[in-house]
């Protein structure tokens, strides 16, 4: 998956909602076994339970912490985990930010 591709995704985001998305939905494939998925990736990394509300206000309603597949801090850390290998999954495709 192309980087360039997310960018443009992500900045349609901040034009049209004027405000950083939280969490984006994107399809991994697992690489043991070659099945996709639909997920939640959370760019916030502040989901911790030290605030009074259990949970984040997004554009797609109000999510919890088990709603989540994974953490990034940021656009960044998106970009990193789309490039690199590390992980027992790939992201296919950024289906939207929200």
């Amino acid at each position: 998956m192309q980087t360039t591709i997310v960018q443009q995704k992500y900045d349609m985001f901040i034009k049209r909602c004027q405000s950083m998305p939280k969490v984006a939905k994107v399809v991994i494939e697992w690489k043991d076994d070659n099945m996709q998925h639909d997920y939640l990736i959370s760019l916030d990394d502040n989901w911790v339970d030290d605030l009074p509300y259990p949970y984040r206000k997004t554009e797609i309603g109000n999510l919890t912490e088990e709603e989540i597949f994974y953490h990034v801090d940021n656009i960044q850390g998106l970009y990193d985990l789309i490039s690199s290998n590390a992980e027992d999954f790939k992201i296919l495709d950024i289906i939207d930010f929200y």
